[in-house]
């Protein structure tokens, strides 16, 4: 029997990771389109944002923000409920009926539940989840002429620090999946990810990088009118970033332990974009950006080191585990104790 999740502090920022059954390579370009297609559908219909999000073959990474709740009147309701399931869907019709009716009635009690069905799917990562999983495996099923379980298990998130140097550092992350898997040598060319999306104009990709650059307090730019953060200082920001975090890994005989950007790749990019201010990270795989349960400061898995313990039957105080490889300070609370090493 699965246990109830963690009830953790809201708004929240995730990282979100789901696989397939026996990690097979489902996910060609009309799958990867799909779910970006339907991952948008219900980012709209809940309030999240998508930071930032890359789809592979077999797997997934999204980087979500709740948002605070929004008041929806009755025609903003229904704008999202539409969003979602589109205008000539059954059950939208429906309950757009029933609703309208419960008004013309003065049921507003009965529009009020109604209502809240919906209203309470909203700015919840775990709701987002649900549906982009459940919509999307019954989509694939369907075309692929498949049964059974689409995804390997339950999905992972690990929380991540509000304003922190972390939340950078897991977007690119996720975005430098495709380079790391030998895909493509250069993050913007895979099509299928936030940051390719965003490069080749996507709108509500860009609108997720300003996001996290006005969630990262440290990175914040706050160049644009009225201290507004916009899309051509992020892209210059974020491109830096990119490839301090992207560097590759040799083993010091010539051998290509971790793909990445060479040095010479990484000097030539900071020399036409000037310095950076973001610290060095990890030299290897940084699998606990995964593996983990909280990602941030010392202070921040402390102060949540108490409610984890108590949910998962520890019965000693864990102290938050530093990242030998990384030198500006992450902290991580993992399920099991022992080092923290990158290549976990």
């Amino acid at each position: 029997m699965r246990t109830a999740r963690l009830k953790l502090p809201f708004p929240g920022l995730f990282h979100c990771i789901n696989r397939t059954v026996n990690r097979e390579f489902l996910f060609e370009d009309k799958e990867k389109e799909h779910f970006i297609w339907l991952m948008r559908r219900v980012e709209a219909f809940t309030g999240c944002t998508v930071i930032t999000f890359v789809v592979m073959g077999n797997h997934f990474h999204i980087l979500l923000a709740e948002n605070e709740s929004e008041v929806l009147d009755d025609e903003a309701l229904l704008a999202r409920m539409e969003a979602l399931y589109g205008a000539d869907n059954t059950t939208f019709k429906e309950d757009k009926a029933k609703l309208l009716k419960f008004r013309a009635d003065d049921s507003h009690a009965a529009a009020e539940a109604l209502r809240q069905r919906y209203l309470r799917r909203m700015n919840n990562c775990s709701e987002f989840m649900r549906t982009l999983n459940q919509r999307f495996a019954q989509w694939i099923n369907k075309t692929q002429e498949r049964t059974g379980h689409l995804w390997q298990q339950r999905y992972k998130r690990v929380l991540v620090e509000p304003g922190s140097e972390a939340l950078s550092a897991m977007a690119c992350y996720i975005d430098m999946n495709p380079v790391r898997a030998g895909i493509v040598d250069d993050p913007k060319k895979y099509p299928w990810s936030g940051y390719g999306q965003a490069v080749a104009g996507v709108h509500t990709a860009r609108q997720g990088f300003v996001r996290l650059y006005n969630a990262d307090s440290r990175l914040a730019l706050g160049s644009g009118p009225g201290g507004a953060t916009c899309w051509e200082d992020v892209a210059q920001r974020y491109r830096m970033l990119i490839y301090e975090t992207g560097v590759q890994k040799d083993d010091g005989y010539g051998n290509t332990l971790r793909p990445g950007f060479s040095a010479k790749e990484i000097q030539d990019v900071l020399a036409s974009g000037g310095r950076l201010s973001f610290g060095q990270l990890m030299r290897c795989r940084v699998s606990y950006f995964s593996s983990c349960v909280v990602l941030g400061s010392f202070k921040f898995v402390a102060d949540l080191e108490p409610n984890f313990r108590k949910a998962m039957g520890l019965k000693f105080e864990r102290k938050p585990g530093e990242i030998e490889e990384a030198d500006i300070g992450f902290h991580v609370f993992r399920r099991r104790s022992g080092k923290v090493r990158a290549c976990d």
